[in-house]
């Protein structure tokens, strides 16, 4: 171990746009060789190495039934009873055991939330793994060479950036002056963004993909589900009474024992999760919608209706000027929260509007921020509407697994690596190639930019397994046709489930002569009636 170690990459960047790197990088963590000075940082030894934290990331510490270490997990985490993990978590698993490692993984297998687990299990051999949540939200990158985990690109680095030969920084990145005096040269001619497959910026370091681990002796990845899971076929009500269950399991301490801000909107993914909800009074979790568009204002009215059926206030965030307007008082004001961003998403991003016209910062920092991401596996929405042959999967899911795609040579690099990752495990290409390519490569590359959005810590309770597994033993077509969705509501609430959706009522209205916001007046003074009647 070095005595006097290179300063990471993400300082320097702090360094030279003026960030305070504390605020840059919270919520994240390094695992380094070396005992790195990172200001706010704490500091603990584990496997050997030296963990760096940010003093707001939770940390459990895991211990076997007698006490001995077993690891950690950071982040926020919902284990398979419904227990959100606390300071501390004592499994029923003997140190001492032979299939301790197998033991351990099946309970990492049904924890829901945003996390990482690092294990350091004893024994002759110690085993040693990094897994992270379902949807692998919480963005993990590792350097096979250099041996490193961290959250996010500029901390796995002590070093420049090494150009990816198949993809190039977004355009906003690279078009800032001041981070282009920071950044190497990229290649003009690739696709920008969208790095998929596990590749990242730097043609070295790798993001870890969905339903994977990094082994921490050898830094191979593997993956660990699924392996013989079963996918048989469930009824409608049998797998929507499941779904419902682990939805309040999820929601009931994240609205009992957290803090911070539930964002629920004129769709159909939040409204799950508020339907989910135990009775919200007392509870330091407050509703919240935005408007920074005319579509979201339709989502605003919506979700003042839902507020309201579940008898709770709703922040409702919108710029005095109109939804057109801005936090901010000038422009100028953006670019610290722009730079802030794209360090820390590890150059991903610049953020979006939301960010850059100031929203998060009229609200508390600190706390949590839940979303309805990832319940879309309810609806299908990766699904095509009709079924192809393989080719035309294949081709289909090249273009929605959000990654970048160049000329014909590009492309059919990147098809190679979706047919290579489409034969490494089993199952039921029919039934489930859809939902795995949106599992394992459509949703991990895009969560690298929470961590840029870290005014509070992002915390989605669809990152779930077993609401995945459950979901996908309804058939795809039942699915998409909102069927499933229908049915989880009939049995959470139905009351709630009548109040009409933003999107659809916006649909609804083309042709008709009237308005979009009218419509949607139209449609909630009958629901209202209706209730009434």
């Amino acid at each position: 171990m070095s005595d006097q170690p290179a300063q990471l990459l993400g300082q320097k960047f702090c360094e030279a746009l003026d960030l305070d790197f504390e605020t840059t990088f919270r919520y994240q963590f390094v695992w380094h060789d070396s005992a790195h000075a990172l200001p706010g940082f704490g500091t603990r030894a584990f496997g050997g190495r030296y963990l760096h934290v940010s003093p707001e990331l939770h940390v459990t510490e895991i211990t076997s039934r007698e006490g001995t270490p077993l690891g950690l997990v950071l982040g926020r985490a919902i284990d398979a009873d419904g227990t959100l993990l606390g300071e501390r978590i004592r499994l029923g698993l003997s140190a001492s055991a032979p299939d301790l490692a197998s033991g351990v993984e099946a309970w990492v297998k049904w924890l829901g939330g945003r996390y990482a687990v690092l294990l350091d299990l004893p024994g002759d051999t110690p085993v040693r793994r990094a897994y992270h949540d379902p949807l692998g939200s919480f963005g993990l990158v590792y350097d096979p060479h250099n041996r490193r985990l961290a959250t996010s690109l500029l901390l796995c680095l002590d070093r420049d950036i090494d150009p990816s030969p198949n993809y190039r920084l977004h355009n906003d990145v690279l078009a800032d002056p001041q981070l282009a005096e920071l950044l190497p040269d990229f290649d003009p001619d690739l696709p920008p963004g969208g790095f998929g497959f596990g590749e990242t910026a730097d043609r070295h370091i790798r993001r870890l993909l969905a339903n994977r681990y990094v082994d921490l002796t050898d830094f191979a990845e593997r993956r660990f589900w699924p392996m013989d899971e079963g996918f048989a076929p469930l009824s409608m009500p049998d797998a929507a009474e499941i779904v419902v269950h682990r939805l309040r399991q999820m929601m009931k301490p994240i609205v009992t024992d957290l803090s911070g801000y539930f964002a629920i909107s004129g769709g159909r993914d939040s409204r799950m999760l508020l339907a989910a909800c135990p009775d919200m009074t007392g509870s330091d979790l407050k509703l919240y919608c935005y408007a920074n568009n005319y579509i979201t204002t339709l989502d605003l009215r919506v979700a003042e209706e839902l507020a309201a059926q579940v008898g709770q206030p709703m922040l409702s965030q919108v710029p005095g000027d109109g939804f057109r307007g801005s936090f901010l008082p000038r422009r100028r004001r953006a670019i610290p929260l722009r730079h802030r961003f794209a360090v820390a998403s590890g150059l991903m991003h610049m953020g979006d509007d939301w960010w850059q016209r100031g929203f998060a910062r009229k609200l508390d920092a600190g706390g949590v921020w839940v979303r309805g991401n990832f319940l879309e596996i309810a609806t299908a929405r990766w699904w095509p509407r009709r079924p192809g042959t393989r080719d035309e999967d294949m081709a289909f899911a090249l273009e929605r697994i959000r990654i970048g795609l160049g000329d014909a040579a590009d492309r059919a690099r990147k098809m190679e690596q979706l047919r290579a990752w489409a034969n490494s495990f089993s199952y039921d290409h029919d039934r489930h190639f859809h939902d795995f390519t949106y599992m394992d490569l459509t949703t991990a590359p895009p969560q690298a930019n929470f961590h840029g959005y870290n005014h509070m810590f992002y915390l989605p309770p669809g990152s779930d397994r077993l609401i995945f597994r459950t979901s996908m033993q309804v058939h795809w077509k039942s699915r998409q046709r909102t069927r499933f969705y229908d049915e989880i509501m009939r049995q959470l609430d139905p009351d709630m489930h009548a109040i009409p959706l933003a999107r659809p009522a916006a649909y609804q209205s083309r042709g008709t002569g009237i308005g979009a916001a009218e419509f949607l007046e139209q449609k909630i003074s009958d629901y209202h009636a209706a209730k009434t009647a």
